[in-house]
């Protein structure tokens, strides 16, 4: 399956590198015009081009030293995609240019990282296609991928086609028009698989038939379609030397002694027949099943399905994926589906750029994009009931981060960015209150340049008090108030700075290290003494307290080469500041 895509030059995708999850379901998700089709359609078109070339040229113009020339492609023959020209799959083509768009993807073969890149020129309103680089040898494997668009194209009669046409037709945007072929290629593969397993006997045996059941595509089509719509696929028999068409009916029924059975008010009718959402899925999953298929990309599958049958259907492709070790790629808008997905399954596509998420938090920011902001929160909090303010989401993981150097951070609490101030906050809270009579919150904001005086050492502020309702313990808010400027003031982990830099720099002199670390120190006026961890302010630490911890902090990292995130993983239990410890230790009691 593959595991990563080099793309420079398609459409809009100037020079991206894509990391995906080989044999595995993954979402592609972001706001309109981000570029989750347009990297469907790489690896679409990186297929056909493939394909054609060892259809034409054979094997050996796809392996690795191969020197022939481009193959060349007219636009009625190109099938992957539906474009009135060639030029639209360049970015910023210029004439004579030749082989800059490149799309090159990588799998693994029996532990070997293998490589296809394909190059693509244009000229004289043709296509040219060639294997530009590859590591393959004779025999290896290329995955082969099949990509559907959005249902469409569905009528009434259905011809028999050539696989190149069907093709064709689903690079055209109407995988509806060949739903019926895709039925009845299953089906016939099942009645020849049936035939091997009888044999001479007079019917298969039932260990063969439960292997059949458990495992062939048709099979597992129609135990899926009775399942969920409660009826059967029929196919009707198809034979290519007088057969011009292909039909597959629908009837509903139920399973009794082991048998299906038809409701008698319930008559055979064609699919089509049936509603939309019910066709989509049929497309989606057929497709899916196709035994030749290991990488499936869909565009928007659950568009015309209601909520629940596209968790329904996202669910059986991942369950299908792992049984058949498949690789399923789906673009998609809906917030349904992002909201029930682990993230570290989402892909977020923005600006020409792709990465799954890291944190289950992120899904909101990805809604937030898709016109839905803080659906997922909202959704959080009616089951946890716990909730953290905090000015932005980095506050939350260098929190995390802190946290995991000596205790276990709760998943049950909520992390919610917002920028607004204590008393702004409460006010939303006692709105969600009204819904959630139970729900906890802390409000966790920067000093800045407020009143130290204020502070207390366990973070709550004289400027609003707490507050619980009626039934202390059951609703409440609690402010708390760094003592220090803000977040940043407690990443001033100046020696775990001092390691990372003698780590950096080991052909320096220790002397010459610590003259240099000295003076990059005193040039934004930082004084460490050895109460700088504590609390309280004294005269000693209190340039921690009155500056602005960003204008201290980011020149001095920029100067040593260092990374804040790097300074808190090297910052040890015992150099975290007091403040955080004081308010991780209330998050996390809190939380119990």
């Amino acid at each position: 399956m593959i595991k990563k895509v080099e793309i420079k030059k398609f459409k809009r995708l100037n020079d991206v590198t894509v990391d995906l999850h080989p044999q595995a379901l993954s979402l592609v998700v972001g706001g309109n015009n981000s570029g989750k089709t347009t990297l469907l359609h790489a690896i679409a078109v990186w297929q056909y081009s493939w394909t054609i070339i060892r259809f034409e040229k054979g094997e050996i113009a796809l392996l690795n030293g191969a020197r022939a020339d481009g193959l060349g492609v007219s636009l009625d023959d190109f099938t992957p995609l539906n474009i009135p020209s060639f030029k639209y799959l360049w970015t910023n083509l210029k004439p004579g240019s030749s082989y800059t768009l490149t799309i090159d993807c990588y799998w693994d073969l029996a532990g070997v990282e293998k490589h296809l890149c394909i190059g693509l020129a244009y000229a004289q309103d043709r296509l040219y296609v060639k294997n530009v680089r590859s590591n393959l040898i004779a025999g290896d494997r290329i995955p082969n991928v099949a990509y559907v668009p959005p249902f469409a194209g569905i009528a009434n009669k259905e011809q028999w086609y050539a696989p190149a046409m069907r093709n064709m037709l689903i690079g055209q945007g109407l995988a509806g028009a060949v739903l019926r072929n895709q039925i009845v290629e299953l089906y016939r593969t099942n009645l020849v698989e049936r035939k091997r397993l009888k044999g001479n006997k007079s019917k298969i045996s039932r260990r063969d038939l439960e292997y059949l059941r458990q495992n062939d595509p048709y099979e597992l089509l129609n135990q899926t379609v009775l399942r969920i719509f409660k009826g059967q696929l029929y196919p009707e028999r198809f034979n290519e030397e007088y057969h011009t068409h292909v039909s597959v009916g629908f009837r509903k029924g139920t399973i009794v002694n082991k048998r299906f059975a038809p409701f008698p008010t319930y008559t055979l009718r064609d699919i089509m027949a049936e509603g939309s959402g019910f066709l989509q899925w049929l497309s989606v999953y057929t497709f899916a099943l196709s035994p030749n298929i290991d990488v499936l990309l869909l565009d928007e599958p659950d568009a015309h399905l209601h909520c629940s049958l596209q968790n329904e259907l996202l669910d059986q492709l991942k369950e299908l994926a792992a049984k058949k070790q498949k690789q399923v790629i789906v673009a998609t808008h809906s917030t349904e589906v992002i909201k029930s997905f682990d993230y570290r399954d989402v892909i977020h596509a923005e600006k020409g750029h792709y990465h799954y998420l890291a944190d289950e938090g992120s899904k909101t920011y990805v809604m937030s994009g898709l016109g839905t902001e803080y659906f997922l929160l909202l959704d959080a909090i009616q089951r946890h009931k716990k909730i953290l303010f905090v000015e932005n989401k980095w506050d939350a993981e260098i929190l995390k981060q802190f946290c995991d150097k000596y205790s276990q951070w709760p998943d049950n609490i909520v992390i919610w960015p917002d920028a607004n101030i204590h008393s702004e906050r409460k006010k939303f809270f006692m709105e969600l209150h009204r819904e959630i009579p139970e729900l906890k919150a802390i409000s966790l904001h920067d000093r800045d340049n407020g009143d130290y005086g204020q502070t207390h050492p366990d973070l709550s502020t004289g400027e609003i008090n707490d507050w619980h309702d009626n039934a202390p313990g059951v609703g409440e808010i609690r402010f708390r108030t760094w003592r220090r400027w803000e977040i940043e003031s407690y990443l001033m982990g100046v020696p775990a700075m001092k390691r990372l830099y003698q780590r950096n720099n080991p052909a320096m002199p220790a002397a010459d290290v610590e003259a240099e670390f000295t003076r990059q120190l005193n040039a934004v006026s930082v004084v460490v003494n050895p109460d700088y961890l504590q609390s309280d302010r004294t005269p000693s630490n209190q340039s921690l307290f009155q500056n602005d911890a960003k204008v201290m902090l980011h020149p001095l990292l920029a100067q040593l080469g260092l990374d804040k995130w790097d300074v808190i993983r090297e910052m040890s239990d015992a150099e975290i500041f007091e403040d955080v410890r004081t308010l991780i230790d209330e998050i996390v009691n809190f939380c119990r």
